[in-house]
């Protein structure tokens, strides 16, 4: 495994930053509220069909892409169950997620805030507003991972990584 998977202390890691996002923190929203009481947490959700759609861009064609590896895969398997794309299974992880979540965030009195990518709510405003801190900038927020397509030549490197060189190289 690469040596930067090791170099970091989770402690110094959470106390030098004030925001994270995406995978692993829907895995450590619960633990994450013990240690830092009083934080604010935004959900982003959308219409699970949709999001099956971008999970299948994410397990197909991502990879290559984002030079995903095998700790990706594991972190895909924490949260969903399978480091594969897999229709019945995400669905179903999706609507358990979206339910712990709600009723999670059901009893943080105003600490919390979900924001439905798919109905034009993730915009400067909302944010700014929860979170306390009026931006400036209008519209909404820009969305990084819109699905591409990797080329023939990044597909065969990403197999030739993740089949031929060992995990510590």
């Amino acid at each position: 495994m690469n040596a930067s998977y090791h170099a970091h202390n989770a402690n110094q890691l959470l106390n030098s930053h004030q925001c994270f996002a995406d995978l692993p923190i829907p895995l450590l929203y619960q633990q994450l509220d013990q240690l830092f009481p009083g934080s604010l947490f935004i959900h982003t959700t959308r219409d699970v069909d949709k999001w099956l759609g971008s999970m299948k861009w994410l397990y197909e064609s991502a990879g290559p892409l984002w030079r995903r590896g095998f700790v990706d895969d594991e972190l895909l398997y924490q949260m969903y169950g399978s480091s594969r794309f897999n229709e019945q299974l995400l669905k179903v992880s999706f609507l358990n997620h979206e339910e712990s979540v709600q009723a999670f965030l059901a009893q943080k009195n105003g600490q919390g805030l979900t924001i439905h990518i798919d109905k034009g709510e993730l915009t400067y405003a909302t944010l700014g507003q929860f979170i306390k801190i009026p931006s400036g900038l209008t519209g909404d927020l820009p969305r990084l991972n819109e699905p591409k397509s990797p080329s023939v030549i990044r597909k065969l490197n990403h197999f030739i990584e993740r089949r031929y060189l060992p995990l510590n190289a």
